[in-house]
């Protein structure tokens, strides 16, 4: 679902500062929201998406922003996974 959601948008945006900030806000919306759920699979749209964006921005200070976001989703992420098992004990 996520891939089919935004692959398109992180390829055809990975230029666009405005596209591809949104694109990491909803991920991490998503990850905050249900992380077991959403955590692994926006993930690997945040990273796909930062591997376009990275090759097609031309200012580092937003590329730099986008991590920041990148970043905090993927630790987001690994500690619901975290307490999801500490749950689960």
């Amino acid at each position: 679902m996520l891939r089919d959601a935004f692959a398109a948008i992180s390829r055809d945006g990975a230029a666009l500062y405005e596209v591809q900030i949104a694109l990491q806000r909803a991920l991490l919306g998503l990850v905050n929201l249900e992380p077991r759920v959403f955590g692994r699979g926006a993930v690997i749209q945040s990273e796909r998406a930062m591997s376009f964006s990275t090759g097609a921005m031309l200012i580092d200070s937003d590329i730099a922003q986008l991590r920041v976001v990148a970043q905090q989703l993927a630790h987001n992420a690994s500690l619901g996974v975290q307490n999801s098992r500490a749950s689960q004990t």
